[in-house]
């Protein structure tokens, strides 16, 4: 009996085993097979001491169980929920327990035991003391209102204190001393624009009270005996000349005295006196009046007329510029005129310029106009009596290789290449038939020279002298005006 009883408790444990090792092979397919469903929970074996979830699922601790998420009352770490984190760790906003809060949670929130890692400090806690939430800062620290941050000392941007606050510049309704912003100055400094504190007010300013100003309301400002510049009703007689607010005994350079007062410019009805730099009603006789300055010559680019300094002249009464002073008509001294511009400026000139040498009319021209003749620079609408015609110039004789014509055009006779039908004595042609004063002008290569007088004229080269031409011979109807 006793050994057919141990036989049946050796199977009933085999038996037991084995369906110990069933269950768990078949726990673990179960576990396998739910990866791909939404949420599977294991019952760990007692002697389990090591478990091991899959990848995406979390170990209960409580219920010692795998699951896909922690309930909200705990908190994970190390891919196990539990009910409290590691001492000295951080417990970020998604209820991780981390060794230090990541970047995007940067500032602690201590609340009770726990430090909540947070990604900015709640509004009971909304300043930041480093990187710690705190419903205020402490006693020796300084607030930065634009980023809630406590500081020792206000940072290089903000570097005024008021009160217990960094600013970069205090209100409207306080003034600056320093570092500090208060309600008003302290009895030993100045206010200067409304704004600051100063030991001493600028040399520009004034002193009213405790206050600096530009301008003296109302009154002048004058600095007497080397003092502080102070406010007055009037100037006092050693500084009786008001310059803007403030009294001198003399205007500052660039400025003019006009009824005890400095101006920068004279009024109208009192043109600037350069010599004394007084306004006043008009220039003297030995000046003119150039804008509102009297001055001794006119500026460049003016002309002096009326006893004014112009741009232009009046072009109806005296239009020529004539040694800088507009005139009707140019000076022996500067007898030509050039014309230059737009409009039109006329000026006297001693010389014409070398890109205009010729003269006509006492104009300065670049060339003579086509119907006029050439005299050296001149240009002329006929040319002297006593000289010959080459071409369109005036000259004394007749170029070499060239002969005086026996006719005459514009009652000088003309050079001609040759004579017809080489009627020549070598420097003058001789007419056969009486000559036709010309009215047009006859073509001709070169310019004319004087006719030959008669008393060059040789009885052996001429037969009669007619309108001072020397003849070969008489012709016919002419005999009473031929003389041998």
């Amino acid at each position: 009996m006793t050994k057919t009883s141990g036989v049946l408790g050796a199977i009933t444990i085999l038996l037991i085993a084995h369906l110990l090792l069933a269950a768990e092979i078949q726990n673990d397919n179960l576990v396998v097979s739910s990866l791909n469903i939404v949420e599977t929970k294991r019952t760990l074996l007692p002697n389990e001491t090591n478990p091991k979830c899959p990848s995406n699922y979390f170990l209960d601790t409580e219920s010692l169980q795998c699951t896909s998420e922690c309930s909200q009352d705990m908190f994970i770490s190390k891919k196990t929920c539990v009910k409290s984190c590691p001492p000295d760790s951080y417990i970020t906003e998604d209820r991780n327990c981390v060794t230090s809060c990541p970047s995007s949670q940067p500032y602690i929130d201590i609340v009770q035991d726990y430090k909540i890692c947070r990604s900015n400090c709640p509004s009971w806690k909304p300043f930041k003391d480093g990187r710690l939430c705190v419903a205020q800062c402490n006693p020796y620290q300084w607030l930065d209102l634009d980023n809630n941050e406590c500081h020792y000392g206000c940072p290089k941007d903000k570097p005024l204190r008021d009160g217990r606050i960094c600013r970069h510049q205090c209100p409207s309704y306080r003034v600056q001393d320093g570092e500090n912003c208060l309600d008003t100055c302290p009895s030993n400094k100045f206010l200067l624009n409304s704004t600051f504190c100063t030991s001493s007010c600028p040399q520009d300013m004034v002193y009213d009270g405790q206050v600096c100003r530009y301008h003296c309301h109302g009154k002048f400002r004058v600095t007497l005996n080397y003092q502080s510049p102070v406010c007055v009703e009037t100037c006092p007689p050693s500084k009786p000349l008001l310059d803007g607010e403030t009294c001198v005994d003399q205007c500052p350079a660039g400025k003019k005295q006009h009824n005890n007062t400095c101006v920068e410019f004279c009024p109208a009805e009192a043109p600037y006196n350069l010599n004394n730099q007084t306004c006043v009603s008009e220039c003297p006789e030995r000046l003119a009046l150039a804008g509102f300055d009297c001055v001794d010559r006119c500026p460049n680019n003016t002309v002096l007329y009326n006893r004014a300094c112009r741009t232009r002249c009046d072009f109806s009464e005296a239009p020529l510029i004539d040694g800088g002073k507009c005139a009707s008509k140019c000076s022996s001294k500067r007898p030509y005129i050039v014309i230059s511009g737009q409009p039109f400026i006329q000026t006297c000139v001693s010389q014409c310029p070398s890109y205009w040498p010729y003269v006509y009319q006492s104009i300065c021209r670049s060339s003579c106009p086509d119907y006029t003749y050439r005299s050296g620079n001149l240009c002329l609408d006929a040319c002297p009596s006593n000289s010959v015609i080459y071409g369109r110039e005036c000259l004394d004789s007749c170029p070499k290789g060239t002969f005086i014509s026996d006719q005459l055009y514009d009652g000088n006779a003309n050079c001609v290449l040759a004579c017809p039908s080489g009627r020549n004595n070598g420097t003058h042609c001789i007419a056969i038939d009486k000559p036709k004063p010309s009215t047009t002008p006859t073509p001709s290569i070169e310019p004319a020279t004087n006719h030959k007088n008669s008393s060059s004229c040789t009885i052996q080269d001429v037969a009669a002298l007619i309108n001072n031409v020397c003849l070969e011979k008489c012709f016919a109807g002419c005999a009473q005006n031929c003389s041998l």
